[in-house]
Formats: structure tokens, sequence, C-alpha cells
């Protein structure tokens, strides 16, 4: 395969204004009925945990085919897995023909396999993906590799253990579980002269991880600019938040809820109705309909490049990745990152990143669980991966957060572990954390952003939606057998 090396600002680039993918882990779903109050400030903590591992290749636990195998790897990066896949072939001899697709991606892969045309390796996300790909008998357990593979368990920020399913562990991560954060657009609040009520949560402060929902929309209407003929000219805000996405969903746990009633894959019904869930959506769609701090739907569509990026917006709510954010030298502008406020009951970290897996059927398993395990542990293959999609890994990653040399960038990253205990340099962060499920079951939640929708469209109130939503997600349910 010929080898295009693409960098850091060529991908954030391609990747600015596309939806990061989710994350999620296998805990209790339940969430405390009261949070922990964490007023400590932070401070560098000397007792972190310091792994410089070497970064150097593994041998692999069996020598490289003597001949080239074709390897087929399917994802949704275009050409963004160019180097990677060019060392991997280098280092397990081995040519990987790339299948990048976008548009209904899990139906696509879904009907190669019915076909017996599915590629070896595949990248699925485990919040929306996983249900159909780990009950259909379709992946190949991938504990016997690993556990050859000389990784070190205590290196783990999140081990690869939340990726089982019937005691098996299916998937690779490829990075990090993400939390919900905000990028603050300082030059534009500099150049528009708005005074915020309340200073920013920034790293290192003492609200950091612990500011109030109140103060973050203050914030924001003191960042909503409206024209003298009415129009909003800058929104505090710039996202709708029009689907039932990653907010919402980890809004819930934070509020003391669950989306389901179960998270083995035997729901019998969702629970979107619930005060818990309402709350939520009540939340952030006020953004939009009562405070008026983000945009009504439609307005982004007109900002290809996105509001934020037009500077049509201060904040930017989005997944803890740099990738979406974008490098200052490409904006033109300064931004900070902050956390996003606690929805009520605690810090939840969601299961929702994206792994990769193998194809069960495939005729090349012995290579292919191999690449498939290097891809999450290998220090090389990170040293690739790690730079170009600014991504932290779940395995070992702070060689590569210590490596890196822009500091906002390196702020963000050390941000994304805050609340990881291993790793983090704000203890208090780390309090009263759960890694709870994001995987939506078996049943479609298309009828939840429908309802969604509804709301900030001002046709029903948020319990009228919300319980139409639950009719037709149940339905959806029981239509979908329990596949064993």
């Amino acid at each position: 395969m010929k080898n295009h090396s693409l960098s850091r600002r060529d991908f954030l680039n391609l990747s600015l204004g596309a939806t990061a993918s989710a994350l999620l882990v296998a805990c209790q779903p339940r969430v405390p009925e009261s949070a922990v109050e964490v007023e400590a400030p932070i401070e560098e903590d000397t007792e972190t945990v310091e792994v410089e591992a070497e970064v150097e290749m593994e041998e692999p636990a069996t020598a490289p085919p003597a001949e080239p195998v074709d390897l087929r790897f399917i994802h949704w990066w275009g050409e963004m897995l160019n180097e990677p896949c060019g060392l991997l072939e280098e280092k397990f001899n081995v040519t990987i023909t790339q299948e990048p697709a976008s548009e209904a991606y899990d139906e696509k892969l879904l009907t190669m396999f019915a076909g017996g045309v599915a590629p070896d390796l595949l990248v699925i996300a485990q919040d929306w993906g996983a249900p159909q790909f780990f009950t259909g008998d379709l992946l190949l357990p991938l504990d016997d590799v690993l556990e050859t593979a000389n990784v070190d368990p205590d290196l783990w920020a999140a081990p690869p253990t939340d990726q089982r399913f019937q005691g098996s562990i299916l998937g690779m991560q490829l990075f990090l579980w993400q939390v919900q954060g905000a990028a603050v657009n300082l030059d534009l609040i500099e150049k528009e002269g708005f005074e915020v009520p309340h200073p920013w949560p920034f790293w290192g402060t003492e609200e950091f991880d612990n500011w109030s929902w109140d103060k973050f929309v203050d914030n924001l209407k003191a960042c909503t600019k409206i024209g003298a003929d009415g129009e909003t000219e800058i929104y505090g805000s710039c996202r709708t938040l029009e689907w039932f996405d990653e907010n919402y969903i980890t809004g819930t746990y934070e509020n003391g809820g669950q989306l389901l009633d179960s998270y083995d894959y035997r729901e019998t019904e969702c629970l979107v109705d619930s005060p818990e869930v309402c709350g939520v959506v009540q939340q952030l769609t006020d953004l939009v309909v009562t405070h008026k701090v983000a945009p009504p739907m439609g307005v982004e569509a007109g900002f290809p490049e996105g509001l934020f990026r037009s500077q049509k917006g201060v904040v930017f709510i989005f997944w803890m990745a740099y990738s979406g954010y974008g490098l200052e030298e490409d904006l033109g502008f300064r931004y900070r990152v902050i956390m996003l406020p606690h929805y009520g009951k605690g810090r939840r970290i969601m299961k929702a990143g994206n792994m990769v897996c193998v194809n069960k059927d495939s005729p090349n398993l012995d290579v292919a669980a191999r690449i498939a395990v290097a891809m999450g542990t290998d220090a090389e293959f990170m040293e690739v991966w790690v730079p170009a999609m600014t991504f932290v890994p779940a395995y070992n990653p702070m060689p590569f957060v210590r490596a890196e040399t822009d500091p906002a960038i390196q702020e963000t990253l050390k941000i994304w572990l805050a609340r990881y205990s291993a790793y983090s340099e704000c203890r208090p962060c780390t309090e009263d954390v759960q890694i709870v499920e994001g995987h939506r079951g078996r049943g479609s939640f298309r009828a939840a952003s429908t309802a969604i929708q509804h709301v900030l469209a001002g046709e029903k109130t948020v319990e009228q939606a919300m319980a139409d939503a639950k009719v037709e997600i149940d339905a959806t349910i029981a239509e979908t057998p329990v596949p064993w």
C-alpha cells in the first residue's frame, strides 16, 4: 500500500466539524443519590504515577509470515490511517487494503457479514456499534493474543476487560474514553468586550471540574450578542444539541438515572420518560428555547465550517479531544478548554470509544488478531497514531502526553486524563467518578432525537415528547429478539 504521511494539521482540518466518537465502561449503571462536594483547589500531585515505558516495539508472539498476507480493514477515517497502516504493514509483513466508509456504516458492515464478505479488521463504536456486533457472534475473542503480548496490566488507564461480552474481550480500544468538555474562544470574548460574571474554571483553578450549571449559563448569556435588529450575531454556545447524543446520555447518569432497565442486551424497556432523563433534556434544550444562548435548529447549517470556527459562537461543547476543536494556528484565535459542568449527582465517564475488532471468519485470524492488539498497546504504533489524532491512548498514555510540545494541547490532554485516578494530576477530579455503560441496547433511539427536535421547535413539552419517544423505542426493543 502506498504510504501517504498525514500531518496533525491535515488531520485536524479534515476532522473539524465531524462528531467525535463515543465512550463507556462496564460498571454498575446506577448512580449514587448524592454527589461528593469537591472544594479542594487543584494541586500538582507529587504521587501521580510516573510511567515512562520504553518506546520500543515488542516482538510479535509468533514470527511474521514468510509471504505478505492480504488483509482488508474497514473504518470511517478516510485516508487518515495511511501512515499507521503503513507501519503495521512493515511490522507484520502484510498488505492492508483499507475500505473507508462513512454513510450507513453499520448497515453496510452487517450486510457484508451476512454475505460472507466482511473484512478481516473492522472499527466499531462501543456505544452504538456494540449491540449489533457483540451479540451477533461475529467477532474473534482477543484474550489469548493479548495474554501473550507482554502487556503490563498496571499501565492501563481503562483496561480492555471493558470490551468484554459473555466473558471474552472482543475489541481493543483505540483511545481513552473521553469526558465532556467545552472550548472557550478567548480572543472573541476580548474583541467583543464580553464581561462574564464568573471566572471560567480553567485547568488549575479552584472550580475546575466543580463548576455549577447556573454559572455556566450566566457566562453564556454574557457572551451572547444581539444586534440592533433583534437578531443574534454571536451565540454564547455554538451547538443546538438536537440529537440524543453523549451530552444527554452522560447527563442522564450524572442526574441519577439510566436509559434502560438492563444493560446485558436483554433489556425490556427504555427509561427516557423518567424524571432523570427529562431533567437533562430540559436543561439542555433550555439553552435554545428559554435562555436563547444557543442557535435554533437550522442556524448551524448556514456555516459550513461551524459556528465556532466562524467565530459566531464563543463556547463549543464537545468531546475532550483536541482534534474536535482545531489547532489555534489554523483557527486564527486563542481558546482554552474547560470541563463541562456536572448535571447533578457526580462525575461520570461514558464507555463510548472506538475499538478495532477481528472478523471471526477471517482467513488470517492469527495476524489480524496480533495487529488488533498492537493497535491498542504497541508503543511504536502509538508514536504514529497519537500525534496524528491527538488522542490519549488507553494503554500507557503518559509518555505521549509529556512528549507533546504544544502547551495548549498538553493541557487539554491532561484535562482528558483528570478523572482517571492512575494518571490524574488533579486529585479532587477523581472523587465520585463512575465509568458507565454508553450502549443503547437493541432498540433504536432515533425517536429520542425526534422528541428533542419537537421540544426545540416548541411543539411539545419535554415530558410529552419523551413519553412519545418511550412508546416508539420500546416497540423497537420488542421487535428485536435477544440473539442468544
